[in-house]
């Protein structure tokens, strides 16, 4: 028994030193650059790092009126120790309220005549530079954004602001809500346009002979050769107003002048289907070809039409697989950035394509930190909701 007890640890021992590596290396190149990356949306460091001896004073300030002028004194001294921290404030400041980066440009311009001024006179000097400088709210906004964390820009990202009273919901100028949403109707039209087309192209492919089977295969495969830019450049050049699709339905008189094929919703969900179709197919030819040809046999001669014994034998046993190509196919549309923003018009972008704007124009990786964990939050959610509802009923049902 301990001979037994002994041989069980050394296998176990050799099983995680084989997964060490593995796990090692998905943990520092994998989760540690997400985790870093999504941890962005509710730091403070920009702020912190910036204005040191700024946030040490302000933690200990109530909020209310003004601060003391030792807070004063140590803005000046902050502003004046590098002028690229002076710019990341701006920064930072200005994403949170428009107009701050003027402000905090003006307090640095006056803080080099202040460095060895007085408190009082830091003080004064600043409101000089800026009437905002003597507003309590702006030391209230600083002051919110020098604690340990900070929940703005998660807030921001569903269109939540904080105001003087409070939290309000931003109401006609709401931006991100409308943008989740049409990202989660493009993703489901995407999804269900792939199913209804896939699923009698892998029943073709899944029913061949080996040698159609083979071509079909390959045919299906082609597209994985292209990268997904040549493949959304490609559909430009045909659906665009001189195209070779509107030429053709002109010269067959089918209409009279070019249609609007592009830089539009149906743009995005053709060349978004075009692209993703492969990944709904090829789950579902093996869910397929799993299912034993004898059930349908064994359903014709029970008596059952060919419709009837596809619907109620046949298509169940397949429901896994299109469960498992089209939550691919969902996966993957939801996150799409490449062929919305080069086939898409304005009313047509997706969060990602905002999240590329925050990140590499405008800079405020804060703001994209957070519109990436909300979607990161609202994939993780529908794969548990998967997980205990849809997958009972497959399994039910199969």
């Amino acid at each position: 028994m301990a001979v037994f007890a002994r041989m069980l640890m050394s296998k176990g021992l050799a099983s995680i030193l084989l997964v060490a590596p593995l796990a090692l290396f998905l943990a520092v190149f994998y989760f540690y650059p997400i985790a870093a990356f999504l941890f962005r949306g509710v730091s403070t460091e920009e702020i912190t790092a910036t204005i040191p001896a700024t946030t040490v004073l302000l933690r200990e300030w109530d909020g209310e009126g003004l601060p003391p002028d030792s807070v004063f004194a140590a803005l000046v001294s902050d502003l004046n120790a590098s002028a690229q921290s002076a710019a990341i404030l701006g920064r930072r400041l200005n994403s949170l309220e428009a107009g701050m980066r003027s402000v905090v440009r003006k307090a640095t311009a006056a803080s080099r005549d202040l460095v060895a001024a007085s408190p009082e006179r830091a003080r004064e000097g600043l409101i000089n530079a800026d009437p905002k400088w003597g507003e309590p709210p702006t030391w209230q906004l600083i002051h919110r954004e020098t604690g340990t964390l900070t929940a703005t820009f998660l807030l921001a990202a569903i269109d939540i602001q904080r105001g003087a009273d409070g939290m309000e919901q931003r109401g006609e100028d709401a931006l991100f809500v409308p943008i989740f949403l049409r990202t989660l109707v493009i993703a489901v039209s995407v999804t269900l346009i792939c199913i209804c087309l896939g699923y009698p192209v892998a029943w073709v492919i899944a029913n061949a002979s080996p040698r159609a089977s083979g071509w079909l295969m390959l045919l299906l495969l082609v597209p994985f050769w292209l990268s997904i830019l040549a493949r959304t450049a490609a559909w430009v050049i045909v659906l665009q107003g001189t195209g070779p699709l509107n030429s053709l339905l002109m010269w067959l008189g089918v209409v009279d002048a070019p249609l609007q094929l592009i830089f539009n919703r149906f743009g995005v969900i053709l060349v978004m289907v075009h692209v993703l179709l492969p990944f709904l197919v090829l789950p579902l030819i093996n869910a397929i070809r799993a299912i034993p040809k004898s059930y349908f046999q064994a359903a014709s001669n029970l008596g059952a039409p060919p419709a009837s014994a596809f619907i109620r034998v046949v298509f169940p046993l397949t429901l896994s697989g299109v469960w498992a190509g089209g939550f691919i196919v969902f996966i993957l549309s939801i996150g799409y950035y490449i062929t919305p923003a080069l086939v898409g018009g304005p009313s047509d972008q997706m969060v990602s394509t905002f999240i590329a704007f925050y990140t590499n124009q405008s800079v405020n990786w804060s703001l994209a930190s957070a519109l990436s964990a909300w979607l990161l939050g609202g994939m993780l959610i529908l794969v548990a909701l998967s997980q205990r509802v849809v997958s009972p009923m497959i399994k039910k049902v199969t």
